[in-house]
């Protein structure tokens, strides 16, 4: 009986939801295909939202407003939420609930593997709603992190969660919890308080080293681009020739206008003709057979300067096909990639590049084309991701003091694709993107790479008696 008067009626429903979170912070997203053979698209950390609190299992069983939690933990917002069905129970109730599970839920009892958060959400969500949350999570531990290459995340998961389980219990007694904390004096009370114990390194900590200690790297420190320009006579005369019956006499003459500029106009500080990109992808949408010779004009004109708005309406959207599956012809592949290469040479290109947004989607896509067949394709991949982790870590001089999930994605991710049976060229630029890294953040690419065993992958290529070529002696010195 008593149970039953504590259930609600219909109209105090509450709504029970499942937060999200990805503790690898997109990393696995990215590196999942080349370690583990297959797609994976987080390390789930779960939530419950209900009541108009978020419920979680950490350093026991906590509770607080979802957008505190946010707040706490570095801003970190869910992948997305997850509709879990509504529930007539009490919220009186469901804290006897909690109470009564609390001793199997504690600091002392997590286990990644077999006693986590979202075994936690799984049995609150059964008792509310009698649905539990999608399996995918649950099986993620057999799926990954009991792999071998799961293994050599688990530091930086074991990191990531650590942070969730700081701060104290959900309080079941207030008044008794109120009693001991004046018995024990000023303690932190709640999980904002407490993430002082975990923060981010220090400035000191995080000092970078003298670029002198680094001869071979230095010398290459500026974007790699592909600046060759002769082809684009012949280029500009075939397009102007195959597209007289859809192109304005204006049009045409804007293409002839673009053909002087690229020949004899000033690299990084000339404009392009306006409406150049806006002409040349109609005319690519049109006469499929001139695809290719206008993306190696794009080539070119990315060395130039153009409108914020001309890029970003029409270049970038077909830069984006460089992610996997979206373009199967390799040398178009190559040809992307060098063309986002280029725009780095321009202060438009790279601010557009660096974007949030931006960076979010590239990354990751390039780094997955380091594995393509087709040499050129890699090596444009590796000069691509090269000039990414070059201009973040120039970025970041403005008193960022810690890794940012891009460049630990570029970090890790080349040092993934330091295979021996490479070639030269692409290890050399994958050796010089962890190198930019690791001299602006020294001491937590230091831990990173003993957490992970990182440095035989750089001796493997430095104790290799049959390489000759410049990747060796940057491994060594890396090393």
């Amino acid at each position: 009986q008593r149970i039953h008067s504590l259930i609600k009626r219909s109209d105090n429903m509450s709504d029970v939801r499942i937060a999200l979170y990805d503790l690898s912070g997109g990393m696995i997203r990215s590196l999942s295909v080349p370690l583990l053979g297959k797609q994976i698209d987080g390390i789930w950390h779960t939530g419950v939202l209900a009541y108009g609190k978020e419920w979680f299992f950490g350093g026991g069983i906590q509770c607080m407003t979802h957008e505190k939690f946010c707040a706490s933990h570095g801003g970190r917002r869910p992948e997305k939420y997850i509709d879990i069905g509504r529930t007539e129970i009490l919220e009186d109730l469901f804290k006897e609930f909690l109470e009564e599970i609390s001793p199997r839920y504690t600091q002392s009892t997590y286990n990644l593997f077999k006693h986590n958060c979202n075994n936690f959400s799984q049995e609150v969500c059964m008792f509310l709603v009698s649905t539990g949350i999608p399996q995918y999570i649950l099986d993620l531990p057999n799926e990954v992190l009991n792999t071998e290459m799961g293994q050599m995340l688990m530091p930086i998961i074991e990191r990531a969660t650590a942070d969730m389980q700081t701060g104290l219990p959900f309080n079941f007694h207030p008044e008794a919890q109120s009693n001991q904390n004046q018995m024990k004096g000023n303690n932190q009370t709640n999980l904002g308080k407490n993430e002082q114990k975990v923060k981010r390194p220090s400035k000191s900590e995080a000092k970078k080293v003298d670029m002198e200690k680094f001869p071979l790297l230095k010398k290459n420190v500026h974007p790699l681009l592909s600046s060759e320009r002769k082809s684009c006579n012949l280029i500009i005369d075939k397009i102007v020739e195959k597209s007289k019956n859809i192109l304005s006499e204006s049009e045409l003459y804007t293409l002839r206008s673009l053909k002087v500029t690229l020949l004899h106009g000033k690299i990084h500080s000339d404009f392009l003709p306006s409406d150049s990109y806006k002409i040349l992808v109609r005319v690519m949408g049109s006469i499929k057979e001139l695809k290719f010779k206008v993306l190696s004009l794009f080539r070119i004109m990315a060395l130039f300067v153009a409108k914020d708005r001309e890029i970003r309406e029409f270049l970038l959207p077909l830069l984006k096909n460089i992610e996997e599956g979206k373009e199967s012809n390799q040398s178009v592949i190559a040809m992307l990639l060098c063309t986002t290469s280029n725009l780095f040479s321009t202060k438009i290109g790279s601010d557009v590049l660096l974007e949030e947004e931006t960076l979010q989607f590239f990354i990751p896509a390039v780094i997955n084309n380091f594995f393509q067949p087709k040499v050129e394709v890699s090596q444009f991949a590796s000069a691509l991701i090269f000039n990414f982790g070059l201009k973040l870590t120039e970025a970041d001089d403005g008193g960022v003091d810690y890794l940012s999930e891009n460049l630990l994605h570029i970090f890790l991710g080349s040092f993934e694709a330091l295979d021996k049976d490479a070639d030269d060229l692409s290890l050399h630029r994958r050796l010089m993107a962890i190198g930019v890294v690791l001299v602006k953040f020294h001491k937590q690419c230091l831990e990173l790479i003993f957490e992970l065993e990182l440095d035989q992958k750089l001796s493997l290529i430095a104790n290799e008696s049959s390489r000759d070529g410049c990747a060796k002696p940057l491994a060594m010195e890396l090393l």
